[in-house]
C-alpha cells in the first residue's frame, strides 16, 4: 500500500487529517508556493561557486568565467542552481501531482486537488523561459 501524497505522512490520516477537502488544498498549496518560491529565490540569488577553491561569490568579472574569489586560482565560476536545476524541481513538482502518475486509489476528492495543485505548478512553469525560444529569433532569415 503506497503512501497517498493527499495523506498525512506521519499519521495516515487522509486529507492530513481536515474535514474539508478545501482545507487539505489550502495547506498543499501554500507548502508547494513556499517550496517553489524557495527553488525560484535560490535560482535568482544568482551565486557563482568556483570549481577549483569553492569560493562563492555573486559579482560577475569582465574576464569571463575565471575565478577572481581567491588570488591565482586557475578555477572557473559556474552557477551554483543554474536555469537547468530550476526548471527540472518545477517539472518533478508537475509530475509529483500528475494524478495519473501516482499509484494510490483513484479518488474524485484526491484527484481533484491534485488537479488544481498541477494547474499551479504548470502556471508557474509557463512564465519560465527554459527550453523555450521566441518565435521572433527567426525573424532575421526574413527577405525583406
Amino acid at each position: 500500500d503506497d503512501d497517498d501524497i493527499v495523506d498525512c505522512p506521519a499519521c495516515g490520516a487522509k486529507f492530513y487529517g481536515v474535514d474539508k477537502v478545501s482545507s487539505c488544498f489550502s495547506r498543499l498549496s501554500t507548502a508547494l508556493n513556499l517550496a517553489m518560491g524557495d527553488v525560484q529565490e535560490k535560482h535568482h540569488m544568482y551565486w557563482m561557486v568556483c570549481d577549483e577553491c569553492s569560493g562563492r561569490t555573486r559579482e560577475h568579472s569582465i574576464l569571463g568565467p575565471r575565478c577572481f574569489v581567491t588570488d591565482n586560482c586557475p578555477g572557473t565560476l559556474q552557477e551554483e542552481y543554474p536555469a537547468k536545476a530550476y526548471y527540472q524541481q518545477l517539472k518533478y513538482f508537475e509530475a509529483l501531482f500528475d494524478p495519473e502518475r501516482t499509484t494510490a486509489t483513484q479518488d474524485a476528492d484526491r484527484d481533484e486537488i491534485l488537479y488544481f495543485l498541477r494547474h499551479q505548478v504548470k502556471a508557474k512553469l509557463d512564465t519560465c523561459a527554459y527550453n523555450w525560444i521566441s518565435p521572433k529569433i527567426f525573424s532575421i532569415f526574413d527577405k525583406k
